[in-house]
């Protein structure tokens, strides 16, 4: 298997630990572990009783039953707990394709929902994804792509790098598609905690209906990327045969992380809570600096999550735009090269309020000077 490198890893490995003004991550800002034990009512002590062995490959029983409590109807038998989502999505991927299968797709995307695939021999099919259409994947256009070969549909709900929001009756739809014509359908749903509007709830494709496969994780939402816990639902049959080939990846996840993350989720009112404050907070602070910015940036505002792509109408790859930008301000947005796309950048919102307006100045200050 020859796989390309993720192109934006180099920008986040040279730039995350160095700048001022940190908006190129796609996370909440991540805790202290001592912030983590008070909102969860812990203390020190508690990790101390961890017994340090192999936890079981599908996850405790604690942090299945409550990861299950996040959704609607879904037994804890149904989750299987793993390294972050690109953990479960890489297992997925090798059990459902085979060489010569065909694979549709949105683009721009996180990166590993299609480069995998097409390092196992798959032939991938994209629905692009723009302000025009608001960055939604298409029922239409998804059924001109389908053949005889379509073994999998692949959707990122809420997505990144846009943070657009899928309607229930699109995911609907899109479901129905892809059962009548018998493809697996995938829904990476990384983001579904974080919805900007106060009082929705996002319900997972696997609520909706339960063919849907579906990831998921704390990771991002919750500001605990250490951790690394994420987790896949799906049907039985499928799930052992992902237990199965989990023993071939890290077969095991940590019990300091099995039962700080079992913690967290059974305190995600709080955790949550804590965080959509703030990000509603940024949200409408970004929405302000783009239209203060109109004759130079246009975006469509984030439905979920804390990532925006945002569309800038200078001459300039995004490449230079990036490292002028960080050079000059000590500002790291992420270029939007990362996703193959040029003139935009990702821009993350999940930074503490007070640092993120003082970014959003510097930010105004290198678009000022470079007109």
């Amino acid at each position: 298997m020859k796989i390309r490198d993720f192109l934006m890893e180099d920008w986040l490995i040279s730039n995350r630990r160095k700048v001022k003004y940190n908006l190129g991550e796609s996370g909440v800002a991540d805790y202290y572990l001592h912030e983590l034990l008070r909102m969860c009512n812990l203390d020190a002590g508690d990790l101390l009783k961890i017994r340090l062995e192999d936890e079981l490959t599908y996850g405790s029983d604690f942090l299945r039953g409550e990861i299950a409590r996040t959704y609607r109807n879904i037994d804890p038998g149904s989750v299987l707990v793993t390294t972050g989502t690109s953990e479960g999505i890489f297992i997925l991927f090798n059990l459902l394709l085979k060489r010569g299968d065909e694979v549709v797709t949105g683009l721009p995307g996180f990166q590993s929902l299609y480069e995998v695939p097409r390092a196992l021999g798959c032939r991938v099919k994209y629905i692009r994804l723009c302000g025009e259409n608001e960055y939604l994947f298409d029922a239409d256009d998804l059924k001109r792509l389908i053949t005889g070969k379509t073994k999998l549909i692949i959707i990122n709900n809420p997505h990144n790098p846009s943070g657009a929001l899928l309607p229930e009756d699109t995911i609907k739809n899109i479901i129905s598609i892809a059962k009548e014509n018998n493809i697996n359908i995938i829904f990476d749903e990384h983001y579904r905690f974080l919805p900007i509007d106060d009082g929705l709830r996002i319900r997972s494709a696997c609520e909706i209906d339960d063919y849907a496969i579906c990831t998921g994780s704390i990771v991002k939402c919750f500001g605990l990327m250490g951790l690394r816990v994420g987790w896949l639902v799906t049907n039985k049959p499928l799930l052992e045969r992902c237990r199965s080939f989990k023993d071939y990846t890290t077969h095991t996840l940590s019990p300091l992380s099995d039962f700080l993350a079992a913690h967290a989720l059974k305190a995600r009112d709080t955790i949550l809570s804590k965080n959509l404050r703030f990000i509603r907070k940024n949200h409408v602070l970004l929405t302000d600096f783009v239209a203060r910015h109109s004759d130079t940036l246009s975006f469509i505002a984030p439905k979920a999550g804390v990532v925006s792509f945002i569309k800038y109408n200078h001459a300039m790859p995004s490449d230079e735009f990036a490292g002028r930008l960080i050079k000059k301000e000590g500002v790291f947005v992420l270029p939007g090269s990362s996703f193959e796309v040029g003139s935009h950048f990702r821009l993350g919102y999940g930074i503490k309020s007070e640092d993120f307006k003082p970014a959003l100045d510097r930010l105004s200050r290198f678009l000022t000077e470079i007109k």
